[in-house]
């Protein structure tokens, strides 16, 4: 167990902290969210990252902090997709897959996005987004970051993501080539840090 000592920072507004990056706000969401959140060190490190890119290429978010109900509705999600994939799988092991890919909302100290510390992003070059992944594989294959599965062009882009995004000290989830984080749970086991900076915040 990783302890938790709360820094207290604020969440920040990642469209104004992060001007050049691109938000991508889920569907399901739009109707009670108009932008992205992050701690403000976090979106600072954004910032820093996004200007290691080469020319004519940009960040593309896809999520930042969540509040518990799309934290819920995230682990709800997938654990209907895991369980239509394979419907010889008790709950338990349903269960344990899914909180792979999305913790469980019980289970908040876990959940990097409840914290505001984690990321979830890829590329975009000059309006278009670059190839990161390949629908030919399983799920839980072409997730992996360092997948053998793909093509060289999709490894490619994936490294230049993992390369600027850990020269501005964030840390990925081997499990998933699109999320980082710095100050939650994760990025203190991976960084074998006794101690964690952000905790939960469950609402605005």
């Amino acid at each position: 167990m990783i302890a938790v000592h709360e820094s207290n920072e604020a969440l920040v507004d990642i469209r104004e902290a992060c001007p050049g990056v691109v938000l991508q706000i889920d569907p399901l969401r739009q109707k009670n969210e108009k932008t992205m959140y992050a701690r403000a060190t976090v979106a600072s490190m954004l910032a820093t990252a996004q200007s290691y890119l080469p020319e004519g290429i940009t960040f593309v978010l896809r999520d930042a902090w969540r509040p518990l109900s799309a934290q819920k509705m995230y682990f709800d999600s997938y654990y209907r997709r895991f369980q239509k994939e394979h419907p010889d799988w008790s709950e338990r092991e349903l269960y344990r897959y899914t909180a792979n890919y999305a913790i469980p909302s019980d289970q908040p100290l876990r959940a990097g996005h409840m914290t505001g510390a984690a990321i979830d992003l890829s590329l975009f070059r000059n309006g278009r987004r670059l190839a990161m992944s390949s629908k030919k594989l399983p799920f839980g294959k072409r997730a992996y970051t360092d997948s053998v599965q793909l093509s060289d062009y999709i490894n490619r882009n994936r490294q230049l993501l993992k390369d600027v995004m850990e020269r501005a000290s964030f840390v990925n989830y081997p499990k998933e080539f699109w999320h980082y984080s710095y100050g939650d749970t994760m990025w203190a086991e991976l960084t074998n840090s006794k101690t964690a900076i952000y905790g939960p915040i469950e609402a605005l």
